[in-house]
């Protein structure tokens, strides 16, 4: 997912962990959007469900909860080495 999506957002760095993201979740994120009124199409990212789920939402946030403590744990064992 990273590969195939992450180059796609408009802003350089944007596009790879919204990609993660959608692949760990099995969904697809982004798409045609409207501002100022007007519609603007816009990448999509990941090929999983487009209709999210509050399942879908519990899944991304256990997933960064993992992701949390992992940064926390490589950091501290930086800091104390």
């Amino acid at each position: 997912n990273i590969k195939n999506y992450g180059h796609l957002h408009d802003s350089p760095n944007a596009g790879y962990p919204i990609s993660a993201l959608a692949g760990v979740c099995d969904i697809s994120l982004g798409g045609d959007t409207i501002y100022e009124g007007k519609l603007k199409e816009k990448a999509y990212f990941g090929n999983g469900s487009k209709n999210i789920t509050t399942e879908h939402i519990k899944k991304a946030l256990r997933f960064q909860v993992r992701l949390d403590v992992f940064v926390i744990v490589v950091l501290s064992i930086a800091i104390l080495f």
